[in-house]
């Protein structure tokens, strides 16, 4: 009997501690924790307006294509009026055979067999006279003649001052011709190729286009 009371003191003692373990916390307690708030911040992510009168990079404009070039032979398949015009390049079997057609073409009848190199542009379209496969078929806004059977060649318009003859390059440089032939001397103004080097006479010579325009 004499411990009964210290019993009782050690169970209101473990009552009044689990009380105040267990009390719910203050709402009105300010927690020193908490993050203050946040301060907007701009936007400075790429492709984000740029304000008005604000400097910033310039996109560059986009570049015109360029024309679409071929080196080759001109050729001409089958008998005429079916005659179909065409470039062989020298290796086949790398660049294939092309259908000429386009504004310059009816004057590349008048360099057939000659090297010359076109510009333009090739489309989808394929000429199935071309080729036994087939060929597409390459518009052709310009060309310039550059050699026969493996000569260089050169292609200008013939010129004539004080007399004497020269050839205007499509650069509009002027190159003195020294031995015109006899038979193009009537045709100043139209354009030309010569066959070899412009300080003897030409190995082989012929009129591309008359000043007329006409092949």
């Amino acid at each position: 009997m004499t411990h009964a009371p210290r019993t009782i003191i050690a169970i209101a003692a473990f009552s009044t501690l689990a009380c105040q373990r267990s009390a719910p916390p203050d709402d009105n307690a300010v927690d020193s924790t908490a993050e203050s708030p946040a301060t907007p911040q701009p936007d400075t992510s790429v492709g984000s307006p740029t304000p008005p009168g604000a400097t910033g990079s310039i996109p560059e404009p986009l570049s015109m294509p360029q024309p679409d070039t071929s080196r080759g032979i001109v050729r001409l398949v089958g008998n005429d009026p079916q005659a179909v015009l065409v470039l062989v390049a020298a290796n086949p079997s790398a660049t294939p055979t092309l259908s000429l057609v386009g504004q310059a073409a009816p004057f590349l009848r008048n360099v057939v067999g000659l090297e010359v190199m076109i510009s333009g542009r090739q489309t989808s379209d394929i000429d199935l006279q071309a080729s036994p496969r087939g060929a597409p078929k390459f518009l052709v806004d310009n060309f310039a003649v550059r050699s026969a059977d493996g000569v260089v060649a050169h292609d200008g318009v013939l010129e004539m001052h004080d007399h004497s003859y020269s050839l205007r390059l499509a650069d509009n440089s002027s190159v003195p011709i020294v031995n015109l032939p006899t038979a193009l001397r009537e045709h100043v103004g139209a354009r030309i190729f010569l066959v070899g080097a412009l300080g003897r006479e030409p190995q082989a010579w012929g009129i591309i286009a008359t000043p007329s325009g006409s092949p």
